[in-house]
């Protein structure tokens, strides 16, 4: 009823204009926020592989946070890790043996636990392999086998790592090689803000055999590869929860000699290849490092003899076999699923241990 006083039709256009306003604003806002929540890939090339940094969240933020892990990926092989480029503290190392040369935090840590794992395994897991690889050449247009002498010489000679006061010495020249952490310890630098108007929702760091994965959802899902396929073939999925995934296999570098194969994951003890039966292992863990680690030792120590590693580092596992076979582990109370995708795989026993 119109109060006296009142202009006709005053009190029927307020109500027929303040209900459309509100959801005009509503679709304004849901509008603006499905726009600023966008996904952002960046992609370069580092220790010898592609990088591919995947970013959700607001999108001047998320281009922004990709672009800077994508720098600190390539700043970390520049500066810190590469044995072949003179701007690394590797490099400097190895072209200096007995002389102390200044290593960054990262890099401190990361030496001591490459040595911690290196002493655990007696040996083979080994991050002084570097000389023993060079012989194989297996990155050169012509690898070949090792005269078994010249493998059992450089195994003999002291290639010992001394840290002290932010230091390394390397006892023997070109010995040192971080190539079986380098790719998990890039996504471990791989920082995202967590909090705060630039705070991103979810990420995806893929560095070769390595990936990051980093947000709150419990349903992240990574393809394992197939080790006897092509780059893109995946013989099963993983789902899991945040965490660093990391693959070793033998069929990243190889070559064969007189019928037998040859791969590039030696065997510290031996300095040759190992033959154990195994195809690959892929290791999920919270360090990106310890991952890209685990997966190498336990590829070289083989399924029996990982298990202890598997428990104390809360770690969990796929072994694949040459025969098809697969294994999984689960060591950590993160949530974990894993499918078989492709027929010509078969699931051994699995089981849940130091849970």
């Amino acid at each position: 009823m119109r109060q006296k006083g009142e202009p006709k039709g005053k009190r029927k256009l307020g109500r027929g204009a303040v209900i459309p306003a509100v959801l005009a604003l509503a679709a304004v806002l849901c509008y603006d926020a499905f726009l600023r929540t966008v996904t952002v890939t960046e992609s370069g090339f580092a220790m010898d592989a592609v990088v591919t940094v995947t970013v959700k969240g607001n999108k001047k933020d998320a281009e922004a946070a990709a672009k800077e892990a994508l720098e600190a990926i390539q700043s970390l092989e520049k500066d810190e890790l590469s044995r072949f480029l003179e701007s690394a503290t590797v490099y400097q190392a190895n072209a200096n043996p007995g002389t102390a040369v200044p290593v960054s935090a990262d890099l401190n840590w990361l030496l001591e636990n490459g040595i911690d794992l290196q002493q655990k395994t007696g040996n083979a897991f080994d991050i002084t392999l570097g000389a023993v690889s060079d012989l194989w050449d297996f990155n050169g247009e012509s690898p070949q086998v090792p005269d078994a002498k010249a493998i059992q010489a450089l195994l003999e000679q002291d290639r010992s790592l001394h840290i002290e006061d932010d230091c390394l010495t390397v006892a023997a020249a070109g010995a040192l090689d971080l190539g079986a952490v380098g790719k998990g310890m890039a996504c471990d630098v791989a920082e995202f803000p967590r909090s705060g108007s630039n705070a991103v929702r979810e990420a995806v760091v893929s560095v070769g055999g390595s990936v990051l994965l980093w947000g709150s959802r419990d349903n992240f899902k990574v393809g394992i590869r197939n080790p006897f396929g092509a780059l893109t073939e995946q013989m099963g999925i993983l789902t899991t929860s945040a965490c660093c995934v990391s693959t070793s296999g033998g069929y990243e570098r190889f070559f064969e000699q007189d019928g037998v194969r040859y791969h590039h994951i030696l065997d510290g003890r031996t300095g040759y290849p190992v033959q154990n039966g195994l195809a690959s292992v892929t290791i999920l863990t919270r360090s990106g490092a310890m991952s890209d680690a685990l997966s190498t030792a336990c590829f070289v120590l083989g399924y029996e003899d990982s298990l202890p590693l598997l428990i104390e580092y809360k770690a969990d596992a796929v072994f694949i076999y040459e025969d098809g076979g697969v294994r999984v582990v689960a060591c950590s109370l993160r949530p974990l699923s894993f499918v078989i995708t492709d027929e010509a795989f078969h699931s051994m026993d699995s089981g849940l241990l130091g849970a």
